[in-house]
């Protein structure tokens, strides 16, 4: 894919904002080897930055709510209002324990002792599963809850 001369790809490249010509993308700002350049698009523009980051490039170059971009002095140049709008914090928190017992399922590495452990998970009362182990995740209904 590298070698298509229609196409430049640059990685690990600071992205302050997006280049617009009205309500069109047509190319952006970056920060290549200490020096600021503008690269203009003839065609389009594939914005991959993640989901933290592609809102906030988004909103760097001025689309979103405009009410939150005047806020940190950006000037509104496209209303979208649900740029951004759904973003939370997500604290994740790695604990890990050294136990003197031989209670965890670190030495079940083998498709045996996994399909064991597996079938040692027990019902919840809630709907999902409670595990002893590593890698614990829990998927299961929610209700709203009136403000």
């Amino acid at each position: 894919m590298q070698h298509r001369p229609n196409l430049t790809v640059l990685t690990d490249v600071p992205v302050p904002r997006i280049l617009l010509d009205g309500h069109r993308a047509s190319g952006v700002e970056l920060l290549h080897r200490g020096t600021r350049r503008t690269i203009h698009a003839a065609r389009e523009i594939v914005l991959s930055a993640g989901a933290i980051h592609s809102p906030q490039l988004l909103m760097l170059s001025g689309i979103g709510d405009r009410e939150a971009l005047q806020t940190f002095g950006i000037e509104a140049r496209h209303h979208r209002p649900g740029i951004g709008a759904g973003l939370q914090n997500r604290i994740d928190i790695y604990l890990q324990y050294r136990c003197r017992r031989p209670v965890t399922l670190n030495g079940k590495t083998g498709p045996v002792s996994r399909l064991l452990a597996g079938a040692d998970e027990q019902p919840s009362q809630r709907g999902g599963r409670r595990h002893g182990g590593e890698g614990i995740r829990h998927y299961g209904r929610s209700r709203s809850v009136a403000a």
